[in-house]
C-alpha cells in the first residue's frame, strides 16, 4: 500500500523541506508548471530553478528558507497529492492529485496553471490542466480547462479505463450561472486525443456541488463519487453516474458527517467507504451502491 500523508499544521515555508518530492515552482507558461518525481526516481528532490518568487537553495541547515518575494509560494507533494503552501497566510491546500498506471506513466491534476489568461485567481492564474508524465520523464499537458463548461480547478486523482479515457471531476465551472456565477463543478472524461467530454454539470442542488474527490469506476463503467456540498442537507453528497449519464443521490450529508472530500472505496461486501472533513472530527460512513 502506498503511504498517504495528512498535513495539519505547518509553522513555516522551511517545514515543508523534510517531504520526499519537494518542489518548488511558479511557472507561468502553458503547461502544468509542475515537476513531479517519477516511479523511477521517486523521492528526488524536483524545483523549477527559473522561478523568480521561490529560492529552491537550501540554507547552511539544509532547510528551506522562506520564499523571497511576494506573494511566496512552495509547492510540496505526497505519492498522489499536489499542496500548496502560502507561507504570508499560513495557508496549505490541496491543489491536484496524480495516480500511476501499470506501465509507470503518471497522470494527475492541477488546479491551476494551463490557459493563463482565463480564470484569474491572483498570484495562480489559469483553470486547472490534466497532465501526463511518462515514465522517462517526459511532461505531456492532455487538457487545459477553460473556465466555461468545460469546468475548471480539477484537484482530485483520476480513474483510468482499459481504453485509457480518464475520468475526473473539477470543484468549478459547468453552469457557470449555479454556484454564484462560478459554477457547481462537473464529472469529465478525457480521451487519449485530448478530446474532453462532459459527462455531468451538477447543479448545487439536491445532486450536490463542488466534487473535490476522485471517481471510483466499477465494471459496468459506472462512476462514483462525492461531493463537498449541495445536498438536501447542504452538507455535501455521494453519487453514482451511469453509464447513460443518470446520477443517482446514494447518500446526503446533513450533520451526521458532513462535506466528504476523499475517493471512495469498494468493500468486499458491495459497500462504498468513505471519510468526510467535519461533524464532530470527521467521519468514516458507509454506503449501498
Amino acid at each position: 500500500m502506498r503511504p498517504r500523508f495528512a498535513f495539519l499544521l505547518l509553522a513555516s515555508a522551511a517545514a515543508l523541506a523534510p517531504l520526499a518530492g519537494l518542489a518548488a515552482c511558479g511557472s507561468t507558461t502553458n503547461d502544468p508548471g509542475l515537476q513531479l518525481a517519477t516511479p523511477k526516481d521517486a523521492g528526488k528532490p524536483k524545483v523549477d530553478a527559473a522561478d523568480p518568487i521561490v529560492d529552491p537553495k537550501p540554507d547552511d541547515s539544509g532547510t528551506l528558507p522562506d520564499p523571497v518575494g511576494a506573494p511566496g509560494r512552495v509547492y510540496a507533494h505526497t505519492n498522489d497529492t499536489l499542496y500548496l503552501y502560502e507561507p504570508t497566510a499560513g495557508v496549505l491546500k490541496k491543489i491536484g492529485s496524480f495516480s500511476y498506471d501499470k506501465a509507470g506513466n503518471l497522470f494527475g491534476t492541477t488546479a491551476y496553471g494551463g490557459n493563463i489568461s482565463a480564470c484569474n485567481q491572483g498570484a495562480s492564474p489559469g483553470c486547472g490542466t490534466v497532465f501526463e508524465i511518462t515514465a522517462d520523464g517526459t511532461e505531456k499537458t492532455l487538457y487545459a480547462f477553460n473556465g466555461g463548461n468545460d469546468g475548471w480547478s480539477p484537484v482530485a486523482s483520476l480513474t483510468e479505463d482499459k481504453d485509457g479515457n480518464l475520468y475526473g471531476t473539477t470543484e468549478a465551472g459547468g453552469r457557470t450561472t449555479a454556484c454564484n456565477g462560478v459554477g457547481c463543478g462537473i464529472v469529465f472524461k478525457i480521451a487519449p486525443d485530448g478530446t474532453e467530454t462532459v459527462l455531468y454539470n451538477f447543479t448545487g442542488g439536491d445532486d450536490g456541488a463542488h466534487p473535490a474527490a476522485g471517481l471510483l469506476r466499477d465494471k459496468r463503467g459506472n462512476l462514483y463519487g462525492t461531493t463537498l456540498a449541495g445536498g438536501s442537507g447542504s452538507q455535501g453528497t455521494a453519487f453514482k453516474l451511469s453509464t447513460k449519464g443518470s446520477l443517482s443521490v446514494l447518500n446526503t450529508f446533513t450533520g451526521e458527517g458532513a462535506q466528504p472530500a476523499g475517493n471512495l472505496l469498494a468493500g468486499p461486501d458491495k459497500l462504498l467507504y468513505g471519510t468526510t472533513q467535519f461533524g464532530s472530527d470527521g467521519t468514516v460512513f458507509q454506503v449501498k451502491k
